[in-house]
Parts: C-alpha cells; sequence; structure tokens
C-alpha cells in the first residue's frame, strides 16, 4: 500500500507540474530557456514510472516486488539528478556556477564580423542566466528545485518508513 501512495504522490506531482509550466510558457508566455526545457524530462520519467508502477506492479507476487523496488530506487535516482541539475540551473541563473550552460550570454572569442553573426545565430533567445521571476522573489528554477526536494524527502520517508 505504501509503494502505491509514492507513485500516486510522483504521478500527481509530476503531472501538476508539468501542466504548470506548459500553462506558463502557452498561455501567460513565459518562454523557457535550454535548461528549463531540460528540466522537465525527470517528470515525464516518474509518470512513466509511476504508471509501470500502478498498472502492472502493485501486486504481492514475488518476481513483481523485485521489479517495483527496481521501479522505486530508479524514481529515487531520476528525482536526486533532477534535483542536482535543478541545483545547477539556479546557480547558473544567480551568478554563483559560472559558464555551466551553453545558454549563457557570452559571446567571448570574436575576432571579426563572421564569427560575430555566426555567434548571434546559434545564441538561445532565452539565457539560462537570466531568471524569471514568480510572483517577484522566486525563480521558476528556485520553485522547480524547491518542488523536487520536497518530492525526494516524501518519497525516501515513504519508502523507508516501516508499519
Amino acid at each position: 500500500m505504501k509503494n502505491q501512495n509514492v507513485f500516486t504522490i510522483n504521478l500527481i506531482t509530476s503531472t501538476v507540474i508539468l501542466l504548470a509550466v506548459y500553462f506558463l510558457q502557452y498561455v501567460l508566455g513565459m518562454q523557457p530557456c535550454e535548461m528549463c526545457i531540460n528540466e522537465r524530462y525527470p517528470y515525464f520519467i516518474l509518470i512513466l514510472l509511476s504508471l509501470i508502477f500502478l498498472v502492472f506492479i502493485r501486486t504481492s507476487d514475488k518476481n513483481k516486488i523485485k521489479s517495483g523496488n527496481i521501479i522505486k530506487y530508479l524514481s529515487l535516482l531520476v528525482i536526486f539528478a533532477a534535483l542536482i541539475y535543478s541545483f545547477i540551473h539556479v546557480g547558473t541563473e544567480r551568478g554563483f556556477i559560472d559558464g555551466f550552460s551553453g545558454c549563457s550570454a557570452s559571446l567571448s572569442g570574436i575576432d571579426n564580423a563572421e564569427s560575430l553573426l555566426l555567434a548571434l545565430e546559434n545564441a538561445p533567445l532565452i539565457r539560462c542566466d537570466d531568471p524569471v521571476l514568480l510572483f517577484n522573489f522566486i525563480s521558476i528554477a528556485e520553485s522547480n528545485f524547491v518542488a523536487l526536494a520536497l518530492l525526494l524527502i516524501i518519497n525516501i520517508y515513504l519508502m523507508s518508513y516501516k508499519r
């Protein structure tokens, strides 16, 4: 039962977060940077893992229990990796991690008009080092970091909780 709760929480949380970011992008016109788009992929993976567990594995068969444990640890790994990537994104936005992404604003090494034109053509429209703020105090990347940290804590707690 507790495993089912973990995957239900992962499924609902991931779905709500993806709906929210697509609402921000397509309804409110907040364009994502390259790192923001990459931060969506773990939520799709969590939805897939949760659906696999909830549809196929939630019985008490021994082989399915082993498969369920693999999916549990895979989910933890996905959340942890997404949390690290989100931390890097926040660091890039806030300036304490410099030059990690190719989408930061850097035009170094330009020595002629042709290389300037090429650099401008390859430059992203939305920079990763320019935070988009929600409610004028927290960036979308920071809110993603908080959501992932809470999701990781909930997953660890529910997966390690003994009745």
